[in-house]
């Protein structure tokens, strides 16, 4: 963006943070009171409207659609409503109105009936997580929050992800296994053959649930093709298989 233009945009930013906060405050400035006429204009009074019910937090996965919906209890004319849509964290004013403020082909508005309001979020990401607030020019202002979670898929993590792993017998080995995720995945070891496990000596199992496998005193019946399997509630999961290797004496 040129110099140019990112001033006027911030010459606009400026002009709705002012005209909001001037329309909130009953249009008084400087002791100028507006006449009865011109407020009806500016500010909706004594919550002359209000929101028909909260609004909800949004769980979606990676890439998906998020909306925001807010509704109103009764029509208002467009010169009359003054409408925000904010990012809380940041103190982002996504849009004003009838338009979008940000450059992010991403994010779109909307509205039905002059009652129902709503903010489009196309192909979430990760970045886009946390708590968004519509806000209206009643006195006092009305506003309503809502979280958004944007759910990820796991990823297995190379480098901190043993590739595989060759022993001498009767030593221990420590196979890891990391991944990304949101939520936190869980990692499940098995084997390829579906032959048991012994993690630390404890009793036999045909799966371990940990970032990390230690086998000790591993002898013939160890050597075997691990698998490690990385989920958490967000498909696809996903896995890497470790071979292990046992050299006997």
């Amino acid at each position: 963006m040129t110099l140019k233009g990112l001033f006027c945009k911030s010459l606009f930013l400026l002009w709705i943070l002012c005209a909001f906060t001037y329309a909130a405050k009953g249009g008084s400035r400087r002791g100028y009171k507006l006449t009865t006429t011109q407020t009806s204009k500016a500010t909706l009074k004594n919550r002359q409207v209000d929101f028909l019910a909260p609004m909800e937090n949004i769980s979606i996965p990676l890439g998906k659609d998020a909306v925001f919906t807010c509704k109103i209890d009764r029509d208002v004319q467009p010169e009359q409503l003054q409408l925000v849509w904010l990012r809380l964290d940041s103190q982002t004013i996504l849009a004003f109105k009838d338009r979008t403020v940000q450059n992010n082909p991403r994010i779109k508005i909307s509205n039905e009936e002059r009652r129902e309001f709503s903010l489009h979020i196309e192909n979430v990401q990760p970045e886009d997580a946390g708590v968004y607030v519509v806000q209206i020019n009643t006195n006092p202002v009305s506003q309503m929050r809502a979280y958004l979670d944007v759910l990820v898929p796991p990823v297995i993590l190379p480098s901190e992800t043993t590739e595989h792993a060759s022993v001498r017998e009767a030593s221990n080995v420590t196979l890891k296994c990391a991944a990304s995720g949101h939520p936190p995945p869980v990692i499940t070891w098995t084997r390829d053959d579906n032959g048991y496990i012994t993690p630390r000596g404890d009793e036999k199992a045909l799966a371990y649930n940990g970032s990390e496998l230690v086998l000790e005193r591993v002898g013939r019946a160890d050597m075997a093709s691990y698998l490690c399997v990385a989920s958490n509630g967000v498909p696809p999961a996903v896995s890497q298989r470790i071979n292990v290797k046992v050299d006997c004496e």
